[in-house]
């Protein structure tokens, strides 16, 4: 069973639950660690976050998952600023 989720367990995951830890306790590390796994991945040579959200099973093609990644990059960079210029 443990090895099952270790092996379905992927990155978009991971930024979806930094997400929700982010609600809970509202600090701006865990907005920068979410800003870091989401640019990091990302090149123009070969996009991997792409396709990690694409074979999470939550978005039904490649168009979704790439306006999803898009938005979601844009929002928590906005965010990081937005909460940095603010405090």
């Amino acid at each position: 069973m443990l090895y099952f989720l270790i092996k379905k367990f992927n990155l978009t995951y991971l930024i979806l639950l930094l997400y929700l830890l982010l609600l809970i306790f509202r600090t701006r590390f865990i907005l920068a660690v979410i800003v870091i796994l989401l640019i990091v991945p990302q090149n123009p040579k070969e996009n991997t976050l792409l396709s990690e959200f694409l074979e999470s099973g939550l978005f039904t093609d490649y168009a979704e998952a790439k306006y999803s990644l898009n938005f979601l990059t844009w929002f928590t960079i906005s965010l990081f600023l937005l909460t940095h210029l603010i405090k």
